[in-house]
């Protein structure tokens, strides 16, 4: 197909679900006959999967356990899996440099992570995610806030108590 002086050729493969397509275009100099440009594109198939962050258990003042589920409702690969997690409510993504990312070992189905050397009284805010199929999957994000320091000693928690 030539526009002007441009032209463009498309040209696709399918096998196993999956779709390549390779778009060259170029400004051509009828003159001298040469190229200036080509660009490629690739299509894949879509991820069919959800992700699911649960609420963060075994909360103490420096640690927390975080649970995740991944739904996959087709053949697609999980790749990588695990949990993002700061102190500030912001928007929690995996290419933010300010977040904390914790990968896990399963590659679908339930997972956890136990978090350490958190901060006393203070709200830590989550969220599960997964990469399959060039996507990337997030769950809800949602928040704890770790024990005070000294809590369950029976003098700083403010809990009732009583002496014999």
């Amino acid at each position: 197909i030539y526009e002007g002086n441009a032209g463009y050729f498309l040209w696709s493969a399918t096998s196993n679900g999956y779709s390549a397509a390779t778009f060259n275009s170029w400004n051509v100099d009828f003159e001298s006959r040469s190229v200036y440009y080509e660009q490629s594109v690739r299509c894949v198939k879509d991820a069919n999967f959800t992700v699911t962050t649960e609420e963060a258990k075994n909360v103490t003042q420096a640690a927390a356990t975080l649970f995740a589920e991944i739904d996959i409702l087709d053949d697609t690969k999980i790749e990588e899996c695990g949990f993002i997690y700061r102190e500030s409510s912001d928007d929690l993504n995996i290419n933010d440099k300010n977040v904390k990312i914790i990968k896990c070992e399963s590659l679908g189905g339930s997972y956890s992570t136990a978090l350490t050397s958190l901060k006393p009284n203070m709200t830590y805010y989550f969220k599960a995610y997964a990469k399959g199929n060039y996507n990337t999957r997030y769950g809800e994000t949602l928040s704890f806030k770790t024990k005070t320091s000294g809590s369950g000693d029976g003098f700083n928690d403010g809990g009732d108590y009583e002496w014999e």
